[in-house]
This record gives C-alpha cells, structure tokens and sequence, in this order.
C-alpha cells in the first residue's frame, strides 16, 4: 500500500517561506491570489488528503497529530523549510492551529482566515466517534442521497439551518464522489483537533504574529466563534471582520491588504 503524500502547489519565490491549508472542496490553487500580494514569500499550499493530489491511501486509518508531525517532518525536509509562517483557511485553519501547536518554535506568523477548529461541535464528535453513529453517517452520506437531501430541506423548512448553509450542504453532496469525500475527510481529520490552551501558552512563549479574519456575513464559521481563542490570546492577536461571506473572505482581506500598499 503507497505511503500517504503531500503534494503542494508552489507560488513565488520570495526569501520568506509560507506554508498555507485550503478549506473543503478546494485545493491548493485556491491560494494563488497570494503570489501577487505577497511577493516575499515562496508560497506552499498544500492539498489536504481526498482533496487535490495529496494521497491517503486507507480512509479508515486515523490521522493522529503524531502521523501529522511525521508527515509535516517529511515535507519541510524534502523542502529544506526550517523556519516559516502559517495560514488556514476553514478547515485548514483546524490544520493550521494543530501544525502551530506541533511546531511553534519554527513558526513566525499565524494567519487564521475562518478557521475550523475552534468552537467546538458536540455533533461531529459524537458521528465521527460513535461506532453505531459512524455507520448512520456513512450511510447517509455516501448510500442514501434522497435520506440527506429531505434532511436538509426538513431542517432548512423549520429554520434549524440557515439557507446559505443548506445550499452549500447540497452541493457538496450532489454526487457519489463527492459525497465518499465528505464522509471521508470527516472521519480522516476527526482527531487532529488543536489544543487551545496549549496553543496559547506556545504563544505566549514563542511570541508570533497572531492574525484571525473573519467575514461579518459567514455563515459557516462566525466571528463569534472565535472568541474562545481570542480570550485566550489577549493582546497577542489581532481580530479583522470583513463585510463578506465564507467564500468571498480570501480575496476580501487580500483587497485590504492591497489597498493598505498603495496608500
């Protein structure tokens, strides 16, 4: 059985290196824009398993921190990366905040856009960790589209899910595949949760650059969701909210941060 692989896309070439986590349903390229508006990285968005090019190969495998740390090893050796900075977006920032909590002391800056991770969901733990409930999941995710189509219109009919996140749930399940990819994914990453406590005391320690971006109108991950981590950190982070959605969140603050170099 091939060993797990990350594969990454590379953008730039400047002395500073950035390694960067997209969300679900993206990969790498979804960093791209970053090339023109940080010109003083060597940009490495990687693609996180059962999305891009990166390879797992047994889905029912667990993805632990102490496989992430090795695999991470790995891909910073092959690269000869031996200091760099840090972004996630959404569930890449879950990514991100583990990756920080493994390897701190290499890491200078820390942008949060978005991120997974850090309000707990009592649900997923409980479908991803239950045996009985991991079945149930697999079956409505992967064998029974019409089951989980009527579920989100029910849901979405008695207002228990906003409609934004109802037709980001139906697309993301409109087919087979894609339907494998969400089960999969989930249960891959359901044990790579970051510690917070622990974060902020290496941040307390090594002193980075903490930035969190949020967008006023997100409905999938809120800005207050980050308050968790925000009280932990104090004056260590800084928190911007943008006038924009989940997706539109990248370019929102690379327009900001574009408009800041021109002034």
């Amino acid at each position: 059985m091939a060993k797990p692989y990350l594969h990454c896309h590379q953008f730039g070439s400047g002395g500073q290196v950035l390694i960067a986590f997209h969300g679900f349903g993206q990969d790498g390229t979804f960093f791209a824009p970053l090339q023109q508006a940080m010109p003083q990285y060597t940009i490495y968005a990687i693609d996180l398993f059962f999305h891009g090019k990166s390879h797992w190969a047994d889905p029912t495998m667990r993805l632990t921190k102490n496989v992430w740390r090795e695999l991470l090893n790995n891909f910073l050796a092959t690269h000869h990366i031996s200091e760099f900075d840090l972004m996630g977006f959404s569930m890449g920032g879950r990514i991100a905040l583990v990756t920080y909590e493994l390897f701190a002391a290499q890491i200078n800056r820390l942008w949060l856009l978005a991120p997974d991770g850090i309000k707990s969901n009592a649900w997923y733990r409980v479908a991803t960790r239950n045996c009985f409930l991991q079945g149930l999941f697999r079956y409505v995710t992967a064998e029974d589209k019409n089951l989980f189509h009527y579920g989100v219109q029910v849901l979405e009919k008695h207002q228990l899910l906003h409609p934004t996140l109802a037709k980001i749930a139906q697309q993301q399940m409109r087919t087979p595949a894609l339907r494998r990819r969400v089960y999969n994914t989930w249960m891959l990453y359901r044990y790579l949760e970051p510690h917070l406590s622990k974060i902020a005391g290496l941040v307390r320690q090594y002193r980075p650059q903490v930035h969190i971006i949020t967008g006023e109108y997100d409905r999938v991950i809120r800005p207050q969701y980050m308050q968790k981590l925000t009280r932990l950190l104090g004056d260590l982070c800084t928190h911007q909210t943008f006038a924009c959605g989940h997706q539109g969140l990248l370019n929102a603050w690379l327009h900001q941060q574009t408009a800041a170099k021109d002034a």
